[in-house]
């Protein structure tokens, strides 16, 4: 058994990575991870020139690449985070490219996936769009999950003293950067817990 596990995080080994991780290697199974910020992934055409062949003809990494990791792989697991209240641009360009797959045959219909949604606020919103996204291809949703994450504005170098900082947004006026405002995954045993728990229901939902 293969699972597939695919993070739109530009963020090398960020909250959504160890949580995606604590997922994959929870199940037991083999998994290979796609952190999407390597690949080289365009916009849909809407072309339609995947028709008839089920394979999109752009020349890029999801062609090449990525569409026939997700075809081949017997579960999937999806994790994005949000900006401007919906989900990110490399995850949703991903996933708007397995279109290519759902002519006719809805080629990833019933492979069992996990969906992980990141980010500081706007979680659910993310979580929401991926779920339906795994329904609309024909995937099974055994579950779901929404993980940490702290504003940019912690690690620009102006959170606190830019007027539009989400620092003075969330923690008041004058409030000064500390480090208990970056959240990290390892440091959170609900969320450990909750990640084991989708991990072994893949594994069982598998078997």
């Amino acid at each position: 058994m293969k699972i597939v596990a695919i993070s739109g995080s530009p963020v090398k080994g960020g909250n959504l990575d160890k949580t995606v991780q604590a997922v994959a290697e929870a199940s037991g199974l083999d998994y290979e991870m796609l952190n999407l910020s390597k690949y080289r992934v365009n916009p849909c055409l809407g072309c339609l020139k995947c028709v008839e062949t089920n394979h999109c003809i752009q020349k890029d990494d999801y062609s090449d690449i990525l569409e026939a990791k997700i075809k081949n792989a017997d579960a999937v697991i999806i994790a994005g985070y949000p900006t401007f209240a919906s989900t990110d641009a490399r995850t949703k360009t991903f996933c708007e490219r397995t279109y290519s797959l759902r002519h006719r045959k809805v080629l990833l219909k019933g492979k069992p996936a996990i969906v992980v949604a990141g980010g500081y606020k706007a979680n659910q919103a993310v979580e929401e769009w991926l779920k339906l996204f795994c329904k609309a291809q024909g995937m099974e949703v055994v579950g779901s999950m929404q993980t940490c994450g702290h504003p940019t504005c912690l690690a620009c170098g102006y959170g606190e003293e830019c007027e539009i900082s989400n620092v003075k947004l969330l923690y008041g006026e004058g409030a000064k950067i500390e480090p208990h405002m970056f959240k990290n995954f390892d440091n959170d045993p609900e969320l450990v817990a909750k990640s084991k728990q989708l991990g072994e229901a893949l594994r069982d939902r598998l078997k």
